[in-house]
């Protein structure tokens, strides 16, 4: 007599077990069937006109307005149909803007988180007429930003970036620029509130700008050992001051040795 089984004989299957589940599996799709029409469907569940549907946190320099316009066309509209991914990037992309988080918060509201790019330094870049500079801030990302009206910061110039650079070129500048700065301060005295200027044009060579006693003098700092070669500095300027008179520039990148431009003798080698 042929025995039937296997799993294409329906009869063999474990009813008992697979009948709960198939009704638990069914239950659960028409629930959440009825529970999509209704918030597609329901006034409850769009989003409330003005601030009370768009909730922003995170600007303190920023207008939070033009953030808000991202969702203009979303007011009324049904909290499960807004795109949050497309909404979170155009608040990402708008100016000043470092990270943007958009969550739905249910039944009627939008909340918009943004974290705020910090400038770092001031940089002068090419303006629109011939021969004109523009100043702007950097962030630690490399990327430039326009100021901001009443927003003031106490930040050194950073030369030796330009918009010719891609913006990692840019951030790699910017990150040596951050990280001699962070070396000059990692121990009592902090040594970056006397820098001025920094020059990053040569990245194996980074020169910044003190000024001791009403002169400007360039020191020449190469790529490490940042805070060592401005103690150095600190310790015999007065020194050299003593020796030489006013000092324009000091090479302190050279091994047991630094080379010192005194100031009258870099104005008899300029042309007349």
């Amino acid at each position: 007599m042929p025995v039937r089984g296997g799993w294409r004989d329906w009869r063999s299957w474990p009813w008992r077990r697979i009948a709960p589940a198939a009704a638990a599996l069914l239950a659960t799709l028409g629930a959440y069937s009825l529970a999509a029409n209704l918030i597609h469907d329901s006034e409850r569940f769009r989003l409330a006109p003005g601030e009370s549907g768009l909730i922003v946190t995170g600007t303190h320099l920023l207008d939070p307005q033009p953030l808000r316009r991202a969702f203009a066309e979303d007011e009324g509209a049904s909290l499960a149909e807004i795109p949050l991914a497309e909404r979170q990037a155009a608040v990402a992309a708008a100016p000043w803007v470092r990270k943007a988080r958009v969550v739905r918060l249910w039944p009627d509201r939008i909340w918009v988180d943004v974290v705020e790019r910090t400038p770092v330094a001031h940089v002068r870049v090419p303006g629109a007429g011939a021969g004109r500079l523009e100043t702007k801030w950097i962030d630690s990302d490399g990327v430039f930003l326009d100021p901001i009206p009443g927003a003031e910061f106490e930040l050194p110039v950073l030369d030796g970036i330009d918009r010719s650079q891609d913006q990692g070129e840019r951030r790699r500048r910017v990150e040596l620029f951050e990280r001699m700065m962070a070396e000059l301060d990692s121990k009592e005295p902090h040594f970056s509130e006397r820098i001025s200027q920094v020059d990053v044009s040569d990245p194996k060579n980074v020169k910044a700008i003190v000024v001791v006693d009403g002169d400007v003098i360039e020191l020449a700092l190469g790529d490490k050992l940042f805070r060592h070669r401005f103690e150095v500095f600190d310790a015999y300027i007065d020194g050299w001051i003593r020796q030489y008179g006013s000092v324009a520039s000091v090479d302190l990148t050279l091994k047991e040795q630094v080379v010192i431009q005194p100031l009258a003798e870099l104005s008899q080698t300029r042309p007349n």
